[in-house]
């Protein structure tokens, strides 16, 4: 197996992912498999949010909170109760999304502009089978993987 990483530009809100990537990758191969990142999926599905738009729970600034080690900030942890199908009690803010076990629910705070956070992708599945779909029939692969 062979990783051969893309440079790619920033991604920022509501950029059409579909068309960076046409310009990025020329000549795919069959068997080769893409990687993308959740977080640039949902950048460019516009899954941003400024936390100062989220009211935290009062009960929460009372006491720490019982999903994690209580140096959250609240906004956070609300936001990530909000997204969560299910927050699980713990050291950390451990969280199934659409079937997936991750931490705060995918939220992402790395990297963002100042107060925002960005969310989980929507469909992320839908979003890969495009993806894949556009560049089998373009090169006409028999295999290729996103």
């Amino acid at each position: 197996m062979q990783c051969t990483p893309i440079k790619s530009p920033r991604i920022k809100k509501y950029d059409d992912l579909l068309e960076i990537l046409k310009k990025l990758i020329k000549k795919p191969h069959d068997g080769d498999i893409l990687v993308i990142a959740s977080k640039v999926v949902a950048l460019s599905q516009g899954r941003v949010i400024n936390l100062s738009d989220i009211e935290a729970d009062r009960s929460f600034r009372a006491k720490k909170s019982r999903y994690g080690i209580g140096r959250e900030d609240p906004r956070f942890v609300e936001l990530v109760k909000r997204e969560a199908d299910a927050v699980m009690p713990g050291s950390m803010l451990l969280a199934m999304k659409d079937g997936v076990l991750t931490p705060a629910a995918g939220i992402d705070l790395s990297n963002t502009e100042n107060g925002s956070a960005i969310l989980w992708p929507i469909k992320a599945e839908k979003e890969a089978q495009l993806i894949r779909s556009f560049f089998m029939k373009k090169f006409r692969l028999r295999k290729f993987g996103v």
